[in-house]
C-alpha cells in the first residue's frame, strides 16, 4: 500500500527529505556546483535530458537532479532512467526508486514522458562511468538510440546537458581484471587511493562541478512514426552526441583548475 506521499513510480516524499540536506552540502560546498543554462529547462511539461556520463558513482545524474530541483525556479523533480545493472544491487535499485528514479527502458521514458516529466537520460551507459583517468571528457559512442525514439514517439524536446568535473573525483587508473564479468555490475577502478586505503579510498575528491545545460533540440515537428525511421534515429543520436561533446569541450577550454575551476 502507498503511503500518501508516494507516486506510482515508487517516488517518496520522505526519503528525499531526509537525503536532500546531504545532497545539497555536496553541490553547494564540496563540488560547488555551477550550472549554467537552467532557463532551458521548461518551468513544467516534458522534456527528455540527455548528459554525458562519469564519476563511477552516479553523483552526475544527483547533481543535476539537485540544480533542477533546488535552483531552477520552478523546482521541477528530474526523473533518471538508471541501468539494468543497478537490479543486482537491491539497496541501491530501491533507494533509486524511492528517489523517483525509474529502469532505463524504453517504456518507461516514454510514460514518464507522457505523464509530462522531466526525464534524464545517459546515454554512455555503463562504459560512460567506467572510462579510465586517461579517457576522461572522450563521450564514448552512445548505446542503442531508444532515447531518440522516446523523444519522437511522444514529441518531447531533447536538452542536451554537459558535466565537467565528475570525471576527476576519481583517478581511475586501471581496471580489475575479470570484475565486472564475474559480478555482472562494475566495481571501483584502481585509483591512487583506492584499495590501497580501503573504504576511505573511496571517497571522491572535491573538484569543482560546472553543468551547462544547452537549447533544447525539437522533435515536435516528427510525427511519432518518425522513431521507425532508422537512419533518422541515428542522426538525430549524432546530432546530441556532438553537441554535448562541443558543450564540454567548451567547458574545458575554460577551466583553468580541476579544483579551484
Amino acid at each position: 500500500m502507498m503511503n500518501d506521499r508516494m507516486d506510482e513510480w515508487g517516488f517518496n516524499q520522505e526519503v528525499l527529505d531526509r537525503v536532500q540536506p546531504f545532497l545539497i552540502f555536496l553541490y553547494d560546498h564540496y563540488w560547488r556546483v555551477d550550472a549554467a543554462g537552467l532557463e532551458n529547462i521548461p518551468d513544467n511539461g516534458r522534456a527528455l535530458l540527455v548528459s554525458n556520463h562519469s564519476g563511477q558513482l552516479p553523483f552526475d545524474g544527483m547533481m543535476l537532479g539537485m540544480a533542477i530541483l533546488n535552483k531552477h525556479p520552478a523546482k521541477r523533480l528530474m526523473r533518471s532512467l538508471y541501468g539494468t545493472w543497478f537490479r543486482t544491487l537491491p539497496f541501491i535499485s530501491s533507494f533509486l526508486t524511492n528517489m523517483g528514479q525509474a529502469l532505463a527502458v524504453e517504456e518507461n521514458g516514454i510514460r514518464l514522458l507522457e505523464q509530462e516529466q522531466l526525464v534524464a537520460i545517459f546515454p554512455e551507459g555503463i562504459k560512460g562511468i567506467t572510462k579510465l583517468y586517461k579517457d576522461r571528457y572522450r563521450l564514448v559512442r552512445f548505446g542503442r538510440s531508444g532515447y531518440i525514439r522516446m523523444a519522437l514517439k511522444t514529441g518531447a524536446p531533447i536538452i542536451p546537458i554537459s558535466v565537467v568535473g565528475a570525471e576527476e573525483t576519481y583517478i581511475a587508473l586501471a581496471k580489475i581484471p575479470f570484475a565486472e564479468q564475474l559480478l555482472g555490475f562494475p566495481l571501483p577502478h584502481i585509483t591512487p587511493t583506492w584499495p590501497w586505503l580501503g573504504l576511505f579510498g573511496l571517497v571522491p575528491l572535491p573538484t569543482k562541478w560546472y553543468i551547462d545545460i544547452g537549447a533544447p533540440i525539437q522533435t515536435s515537428d516528427y510525427a511519432a512514426s518518425a522513431a521507425d525511421n532508422l537512419m533518422l534515429v541515428d542522426q538525430l543520436s549524432n546530432q546530441v552526441r556532438n553537441t554535448i561533446q562541443s558543450m564540454v569541450d567548451r567547458r574545458l577550454a575554460l577551466r583553468k583548475s580541476i579544483f579551484l575551476g
